[in-house]
């Protein structure tokens, strides 16, 4: 059997200045690839600015692995917004083991030199949406966000973030804690 190998990649020198000079402005996000016959990580094109995480689904290929760094705008109340670096690795199922590998080898150093980055994966395009995203950023696991999706099908309610889907969650569970230790009493 021969084993799929890949290739670690390393930043070119134009990719680190624009890590370096990365815009300190919520939704921003610079779009990186992997050219494993360089051996470089390269950006395709410059920023994009005032984006959404739908926004970048659309500049992504659906089945070809990419590195974003993101700027994400959390927003915190009608009037303010934090933001957040994030190192997204987008790593669809389909994409040949080689090119996972070559991802995966080169990741390591992209990351060190976002320092401070919270890094996340996405291995299904579907998941490039503004609730899935901001419950990522926010540490949720699957579990919360498939908690928010039988809500709002069950009662039709849509809470206001993912972090009240978890706190809804997590009432419900003591509730029915509460409702099963009644009845054997």
């Amino acid at each position: 059997l021969k084993m799929a190998s890949g290739v670690e990649c390393i930043l070119d020198a134009r990719v680190q200045q624009l890590i370096d000079e990365f815009p300190d402005k919520p939704n921003t996000a610079l779009i990186l690839r992997c050219d494993p016959k360089a051996g470089t990580i390269i950006a395709p094109s410059d920023y994009l600015f005032n984006v959404t995480p739908e926004a970048l689904a659309d500049d992504i290929p659906e089945n070809s692995s990419r590195f974003v760094l993101f700027r994400y705008g959390l927003e915190v109340d009608s009037y303010h917004t934090q933001s957040a670096i994030v190192l997204i690795h987008y790593n669809p199922m389909d994409v040949p083991v080689g090119l996972k590998r070559t991802y995966q080898l080169s990741k390591p150093q992209l990351a060190s030199a976002v320092r401070g980055a919270k890094e996340i994966e996405i291995v299904q395009h579907a998941h490039w949406t503004r609730d899935w995203f901001h419950n990522r950023v926010l540490g949720g696991s699957g579990k919360a966000i498939a908690a928010e999706g039988e809500q709002r099908e069950t009662r039709g309610s849509v809470p206001s973030s993912p972090v009240s889907a978890i706190e809804h969650t997590h009432s419900e569970r003591e509730t029915r804690g509460r409702n099963v230790s009644s009845t054997l009493l």
